[in-house]
């Protein structure tokens, strides 16, 4: 079976681009949350008009944010 992923934001590997912005820091902390990996502070986000946090020891809405 083939799953098709399609990237909807990119991953900020380098530091020397400028300052972060907020959405570079929520990109990043999805994609770590994802990949099971460890990471400060949080991000947030609103589906279906309900709000929802990402934390590295609450990944579980990075996983219903990327599946819908």
């Amino acid at each position: 079976m083939t799953l098709w992923v399609r990237a909807r934001g990119a991953y900020r590997a380098e530091i020397d681009l400028g300052p972060w912005r907020p959405k570079d820091f929520f990109v990043r902390n999805l994609v770590k949350s994802l990949k099971g990996e460890t990471f400060n502070g949080y991000s947030e986000f609103t589906l279906s008009g309900k709000a929802y946090q990402i934390t590295a020891k609450h990944p579980a809405p990075a996983y219903l944010l990327i599946s819908n």
